[in-house]
């Protein structure tokens, strides 16, 4: 938690600093009336974050969106939607939108779909294998390390967006899910 703290006090001197030369910049002088307004008001800016991601979040629906890369489908949480404490029943839909836009997206391509997101933990990905069996469906799992500079950028962001800190896992996966060719009955 120290290291947590730490990092934060770092990033708001260094935001200060960078705020501080920016109006020092813009006004030419240092200590006037209107530097000082103007290195208020930057380094302030990023707390409109949250009202600008609230009013976002009303107009951008979807919860999941899919980027095709590659010849693959890449699937993102949308960046707008707050994810900080949410109810069973908010749990319950997120659950069913993810399903539902994988299985939308896998029945319409033969593409792979490729999720990689620091909250795949084990009970997570048990989940999703019970929904996509093997029967019907390849299902590959790598896991990885979150990097200290993706945490570090998952936290600022939060804290930025939704006004709280968290920690995010130190370990996280990558899930690739694809249609299992079906065999024509002369193959079989």
């Amino acid at each position: 938690m120290k290291n947590d703290t730490g990092i934060t006090a770092l990033t708001t001197v260094c935001w200060a600093a960078l705020c501080a030369v920016l109006a020092t910049t813009i006004t030419s002088s240092f200590f006037t009336l209107q530097s000082l307004l103007i290195l208020s008001i930057l380094f302030l800016a990023p707390l409109l974050l949250r009202p600008v991601s609230c009013m976002m979040s009303r107009f951008r629906k979807p919860v999941f969106l899919l980027i095709k890369k590659r010849n693959r489908y890449w699937l993102h949480l949308n960046p707008w939607l707050s994810t900080g404490r949410p109810s069973l029943r908010c749990l319950s839909l997120l659950w069913q939108s993810l399903l539902a836009t994988i299985r939308l997206s896998l029945d319409d391509s033969a593409l792979p779909v490729v999720m990689s997101s620091h909250l795949f933990g084990p009970n997570r990905i048990a989940r999703l294998r019970r929904y996509f069996p093997a029967r019907h469906y390849l299902f590959h799992v790598i896991k990885r390390p979150v990097g200290r500079t993706e945490r570090v950028g998952l936290q600022i962001d939060t804290w930025l967006r939704e006004w709280r800190w968290f920690t995010p896992a130190e370990r996280g996966a990558v899930v690739v899910i694809r249609r299992r060719k079906e065999l024509s009955p002369t193959d079989k």
